[in-house]
């Protein structure tokens, strides 16, 4: 991890970000809608918005890097926690969330090819290892960072601040190679 630590920064901060967005967006949404039915619909919109601009973007995004990729899903993802910072209306929310999917997905993708290289090359379980360990370290630093926030009396949409701060750590592997 010290050896590799900007890519370690890259997982670690993908993770802690990955977690904001499975925990407490969900809540966050319920609680401020007060219901089930706009979770789900938001959810359902945003997936379906995001898949729309994947087969969009699909013929660009495989022309280019690997680097290129997280260049542009990185502050797309940062974009949407921003958006959910400014403005906290129902279709804000689904651009928001739509924003995320295709993001986020621009980094995961990259970041494992990474890993599948380095265990094609040789020492697989080292580079899985790696990667795994890195991940477990992203999420407790965020589930930590996040208990220490809510037990200080802050609310879940000031971890909005997190998951926007966690999702700009794949940029330092593009920027330090």
């Amino acid at each position: 991890i010290k050896k590799h630590k900007y890519i370690s920064l890259s997982y670690i901060g993908s993770s802690a970000e990955g977690i904001i967005y499975a925990d407490i967006w969900p809540l966050f949404l319920f609680l401020f809608f007060g219901q089930v039915i706009s979770l789900g619909a938001i959810v359902s919109i945003a997936s379906l918005m995001a898949a729309g601009f994947a087969v969009l973007m699909g013929g660009w995004v495989d022309r280019q890097g690997e680097r290129r990729i997280v260049a542009v899903g990185a502050p797309l993802t940062t974009l949407a926690w921003i958006l959910r910072i400014v403005n906290t209306t129902f279709p804000f929310f689904v651009i928001a969330d739509s924003i995320e999917n295709f993001g986020a997905r621009m980094v995961a993708l990259p970041l494992n090819a990474l890993t599948y290289k380095k265990a094609a090359e040789a020492e697989a379980a080292k580079a899985i290892l790696f990667r795994e360990t890195t991940l477990i370290i992203g999420a407790f630093i965020a589930i930590l960072v996040l208990m220490v926030w809510i037990s200080m009396g802050g609310n879940l949409a000031g971890s909005f601040i997190l998951g926007a701060v966690f999702s700009t750590f794949p940029l330092l592997a593009i920027f330090k190679r």
